[in-house]
């Protein structure tokens, strides 16, 4: 082989593996999260079964803090709902 013809195939291989290992750690979801909305702090703090007086005190302290900082809409997206035992 010729030594132009062999940096040719070297030199195209290392691009293509370049190439396959950028792209393939790049994320493919990389869409915006999407913010909840005023329904989902309602949705987080029902209940739907009777609990007893220290979870009520529990759902009406923290239902008093989203009040004031609004943590519940800034949880991550998948994170769900909770379930009151």
């Amino acid at each position: 082989m010729n030594i132009s013809l062999k940096f040719a195939v070297r030199s195209s291989i290392i691009f293509i593996s370049a190439a396959f290992i950028f792209y393939s750690c790049t994320k493919i979801d990389t869409k915006t999260p999407a913010f909840h909305s005023a329904d989902f702090a309602e949705k987080f703090f029902l209940t739907e079964v009777p609990h007893n007086k220290e979870v009520s005190s529990v759902i009406e302290l923290l239902k008093k803090e989203n009040g004031n900082s609004g943590f519940v809409n800034k949880l991550p997206f998948k994170c769900g709902l909770p379930v009151w035992d």
